[in-house]
């Protein structure tokens, strides 16, 4: 497939410099976890924007880079229900932003009496804290925001999500309403009163897992887990979900063909490879 570049977006992604910046989906991107070629197999998920970079905890033989990746993804991480979890940092919680994650359930009933969780950010207090989370009794998902003093919530209808089904799920708030999107529609919407989940102590960012309290695990598969610190638009939305469907042209740095023998450009965390790749070319988004 060619980009509107020209590229071939089945050429491998540059992995010193993998995320085109001034494609206007990555603007206010904060950070950007998902499995690519060369980077899985590991203890690591590692963080597209060299920043926040999770750990695989407790994951064991029914859990880790194993099974087949969702339609446009380059691999998943599946998690056993009942201990697995990737383990970073940051509260990435602000008063405009969005979450977003691929995530494909195996069970929606409670984790030790705590619903599970696609991604989750706290502190230890319990008293600040954003998830996106799956509904227990409902098959749904809801997206929400604690703190002790504000918070909103929106949760999608009923049976809105099913077992074994790849869902792209994505959370937005504006400072003044909150929206719920499923594989790129609104599915919910609702006030969004305000205020920051701004931890009381050590912050942290889970995904799979409640911080607190030891449990709400994530039993499924899960990939492409993206946080801004804006709120992207209906479009914008519908567009991330349509170019994660095609391996994200323009979005992502290709490695140019005649780079493909070149020594080190695969090598992440590596700028100073000897051959340039397409760098930061700008793009509208076609919608």
């Amino acid at each position: 497939m060619i980009d509107t570049l020209g590229y071939d977006t089945f050429l491998p992604i540059h992995l010193g410099n993998p995320i085109n910046r001034r494609h206007p989906l990555n603007a206010g991107r904060q950070a950007w976890w998902l499995t690519l070629t060369g980077l899985d197999g590991g203890k690591f998920f590692y963080d597209l924007m060299d920043l926040w970079t999770g750990t695989l905890t407790s994951m064991g033989t029914g859990s880790g880079w194993q099974g087949t990746p969702r339609k446009g993804g380059f691999g998943q991480l599946k998690f056993d229900g009942t201990s697995s979890y990737v383990a970073t940092t940051g509260l990435f919680s602000y008063a405009q932003m969005t979450w977003k994650a691929w995530v494909r359930p195996d069970d929606f009933s409670l984790s030790n009496a705590i619903n599970r969780r696609i991604v989750h950010s706290s502190d230890n207090s319990g008293n600040n804290e954003t998830n996106l989370v799956l509904g227990s009794t409902n098959s749904n998902v809801t997206w929400y925001t604690f703190t002790s003093s504000s918070q909103f919530s929106v949760t999608s209808a009923p049976s809105s999500l099913a077992i074994g089904n790849w869902y792209h799920i994505c959370g937005t708030r504006d400072g003044s309403n909150a929206f719920l999107y499923i594989n790129g529609k609104q599915a919910a919407t609702g006030a969004d009163a305000g205020g920051v989940a701004v931890p009381t102590s050590a912050s942290f960012f889970t995904i799979g897992k409640v911080q607190f309290f030891g449990g709400g695990f994530l039993s499924g598969a899960l990939d492409d887990v993206s946080v801004w610190n804006r709120a992207l638009s209906a479009t914008e939305v519908k567009a991330d979900y349509d170019l994660s469907l095609l391996l994200y042209p323009d979005v992502l740095n290709r490695v140019e063909s005649h780079e493909l023998n070149a020594p080190n450009v695969f090598t992440f965390q590596d700028l100073s490879v000897s051959m340039q790749p397409r760098r930061d070319t700008p793009v509208p988004i076609p919608y």
